[in-house]
């Protein structure tokens, strides 16, 4: 199954609610984080496709979104709303490491999750 079919199913299976950093499954995490891991080497074959599937889901609080859907972003609005999705799971991959501590409460919500200076706290371990 194509990493698109299997987030699609997923996001029918789970509602948008799992596509929260701390909802993810396991499987969605390791995918997302080689596609970040990828954003960053040039020779890399490996494109964001499910993060962006995944943050258009996000942005439109849709449970069916298509590559195929247009979405609107006005000026760099889709950028900002990426580096804070991608942040968060680079910080959730680290909650699950045992890395980082975050209170529950402070852990994004389908209302606050793009938002760029939510107070967070946070305890390196």
């Amino acid at each position: 199954m194509s990493h698109i079919k299997e987030l699609n199913k997923y996001i029918k299976k789970n509602g948008i609610v799992g596509l929260l950093p701390q909802n993810l499954s396991d499987r969605i995490i390791k995918r997302f984080e080689k596609e970040i891991s990828a954003l960053d080497d040039e020779d890399s074959n490996i494109a964001a496709s499910t993060i962006m599937l995944a943050l258009f889901s996000l942005v439109n609080k849709s449970n069916v979104c298509k590559i195929s859907n247009k979405i609107t972003f006005e000026g760099v609005d889709i950028m900002n709303k990426f580096n804070t999705y991608v942040t968060w799971i680079n910080i959730e991959i680290r909650r699950r490491n045992s890395t980082i501590e975050i209170p529950t409460e402070d852990m994004p919500t389908l209302n606050d999750i793009f938002i760029i200076d939510k107070k967070v706290r946070m305890a390196i371990l």
